[in-house]
């Protein structure tokens, strides 16, 4: 059960917030108990400096409501400091490389659509904007030249 406490988190990219909202729902999300994330946050939660004021951070803003912990009451611990907002924003960021990459991997394995075509798939699927798609097609190609080095380090492919 949520409490009625949120923590604002500043994220730097707005396609993180898309992608959160897509899987946790709309804002304040509300993050189920028994996950990673959630744990994470737990962790990061701290006391508030004496002179805090809570802030927002406009289009970059993401509202986290915070559920009541076993072992942290969350009436005092409600603060995220700058790194620990970096820390989740990452996470985030870590999430959504894995699942763009997992997704795209897929639709490409299967043989059903060509690369652009895999990207503007996932990107329907989390509704995120069209002026993304050259960033999303740089970053798979990135990512698969790695994959091919890899792979060639290792001899796992000849060319």
């Amino acid at each position: 059960m949520p409490s009625d406490l949120t923590v604002n988190i500043n994220f730097p990219k707005t396609k993180l917030i898309i992608f959160a909202q897509a899987i946790y729902g709309d804002q304040p999300l509300i993050i189920p108990r028994k996950d990673n994330l959630n744990r994470l946050i737990n962790f990061l939660l701290r006391p508030p400096p004496k002179d805090w004021i809570p802030e927002h951070y406009g289009e970059f803003n993401l509202a986290v409501q915070l559920p009541y912990y076993e072992d942290k009451n969350v009436m005092v611990h409600y603060y995220l400091s700058e790194a620990a907002q970096r820390t989740v924003a990452s996470r985030f960021d870590d999430m959504f490389n894995l699942e763009f990459r997992r997704h795209v991997d897929k639709l490409l394995l299967l043989g059903v659509t060509n690369q652009l075509d895999a990207i503007y798939s996932f990107m329907e699927a989390y509704q995120l904007p069209e002026d993304i798609i050259s960033d999303l097609l740089k970053d798979y190609q990135r990512y698969r030249t790695m994959l091919r080095v890899r792979l060639h380090r290792k001899n796992l492919i000849n060319k």
